[in-house]
């Protein structure tokens, strides 16, 4: 009878790894390794020893300094001592490797000041063999996932406290105008002694101003938080270092950089927006495998399966505003709400250039705020009144091109207007003008596993190609996933 091998994970795999490497280690205090690894493959490996490869002096002239680790406790190290991840470093770019983006494993926890290393060379994901809990940045993620949408203009961002590798406080931005993580971090901490030896981890920097809440720097320094690891800047223009400069020089030991990927990912429009001043345009297509998006009589409901109609409400829930045309809301009724899951109630932006939706359209439901973009010229419309009635609607006069609304005067007044991102479902011409246009930054096409034949209507609604050089690419196709029956396309522009 064959013995059954018991599989493990390359998480495990690589740790083994890393232990194997330990025992070359001359250090007498504490055998350590390292390795680096992108993917599943080893890229270099390390253990801590002095460069000469003696073992760890002790001796009367030896120099000595102090290194605090991320849980708060305090480590002797020879200056002779080369620690295990540092080798690692040396290694790879000995061999001419690049490592940024890579990942370490190690069979300690590191110093701050290999921590800090290990940030600026790139490495973008460190574990370790008894970890002090620096995957409470992991937490620290999930604590910003929360409430997606609720936040808008304000970005999501979570925070953690640690106190001797042990999670003591945790909290993050729930609604837009209410206290921020950091606050609602320190405020779980029922030990506010603890805070003076802790930690604080926060997916974004401290905001140093008053807006509709008082500095976030403010109560960090009041309870004397020493040390603050932040995944990344703040692109806001009244933040962007200013927070990081006010703890600095207030004696605060900061950390940039942990995570900084995936908080970026997380506040995707919140960065764009602040950085080039435009509002971050999402498009959502559902679509048959022919590229379908209706019947030649119009009938489209419904092309994608209920699994597929939840994630397309969880796109609305986490943007600010949901845009569509008043020929769209006409042929559907459509609320344009969150209605299948439980979360944000985005605003709804309807382009009407003639206002001929009816007061009584479901779009013009109380249920979130309603801006309606028409042309320049309606500006005496008799209809204006009537609109007056519904106090959840407000009226947006843009400029006309060819009898159709400047999609660059509506883009442009929306940003002017603080919106941060919209999530666009539409029909097919209003589709090809978006593409013609180069509007779209995020792509969200579901493939439902059906033909609809040559008469059917096509998602994108332009024509006149000659080449191929001429057509359309989605630059990057960051995922594709099955979800229900059908396959789900993520691109980015």
């Amino acid at each position: 009878m064959t013995e059954k091998k018991q599989r493990v994970s390359w998480d495990e795999y690589f740790m083994n790894v890393a232990q194997w490497v330990s025992v070359r280690s001359t250090c007498e205090r504490a055998q350590i390794g390292a390795v680096i690894v992108r993917g599943n493959n080893i890229l270099s490996t390390g253990y801590n020893g002095s460069p000469t490869g003696l073992p760890h002096c002790k001796g009367a002239d030896c120099l000595i300094f102090k290194s605090i680790h991320p849980d708060g406790t305090v480590e002797e190290n020879c200056m002779l001592s080369i620690h295990a991840e540092i080798n690692a470093i040396s290694q790879a770019a000995k061999n001419g490797t690049a490592i940024n983006d890579a990942s370490i494993y190690i069979t300690a926890s590191p110093c701050i000041n290999c921590l800090k290393v290990l940030i600026n060379v790139g490495i973008r994901k460190i574990y370790y063999l008894k970890p002090y809990k620096i995957q409470n940045i992991e937490s620290l993620v999930r604590q910003s996932e929360k409430c997606a949408g609720a936040t808008f203009p304000n970005p999501r961002v979570g925070a953690v406290i640690v106190n001797k590798g042990k999670i003591i406080g945790k909290g993050y931005h729930e609604r837009f105008g209410s206290t921020h993580a950091e606050v609602n971090a320190i405020q779980s901490v029922k030990a506010k002694k603890l805070l003076e030896k802790s930690i604080l981890y926060v997916s974004l920097e401290p905001c140093c101003h008053y807006g509709k809440t008082p500095p976030c720097t403010d109560i960090i320094l009041k309870y004397k938080i020493p040390r603050v690891v932040i995944a990344t800047k703040d692109p806001h223009s009244l933040v962007s270092e200013k927070g990081i400069r006010m703890l600095k020089k207030s004696g605060v030991e900061v950390i940039i950089g942990i995570y900084a990927k995936e908080a970026k990912k997380l506040n995707r429009a919140f960065f764009y927006y602040h950085k080039t001043g435009k509002t971050h345009v999402s498009l959502k297509i559902a679509q048959s495998f022919d590229g379908k998006i209706a019947l030649k009589n119009g009938q489209s409901k419904w092309i994608t399966s209920l699994e597929s109609r939840k994630r397309v409400h969880e796109l609305r829930a986490s943007h600010q505003a949901v845009l569509t045309t008043a020929q769209t809301a006409l042929v559907d009724d459509s609320e344009m709400t969150v209605r299948l899951i439980k979360g944000h109630q985005p605003m709804r932006i309807v382009l009407d250039r003639t206002l001929r939706l009816p007061l009584t359209s479901k779009i013009f439901s109380p249920i979130s705020r309603v801006m309606v973009f028409t042309s320049e010229n309606n500006k005496v419309h008799p209809k204006l009144n009537s609109f007056k009635t519904l106090k959840n609607v407000e009226i947006h006069f843009v400029k006309e091109e060819k009898k159709k609304l400047d999609l660059d005067d509506v883009f442009a007044k929306l940003s002017e207007k603080g919106i941060i991102s919209v999530l666009v479902e539409a029909g097919s011409e209003f589709i090809g003008a978006m593409i013609l246009k180069n509007l779209v930054n995020d792509w969200y096409i579901f493939f439902s596993p059906q033909f609809f034949g040559s008469d059917a209507r096509s998602s994108a609604g332009f024509s006149g190609l000659l080449d191929l050089t001429q057509a359309f690419k989605i630059k990057k196709i960051v995922s594709v996933e099955k979800i229900g029956t059908d396959i789900l396309a993520i691109g980015k522009t």
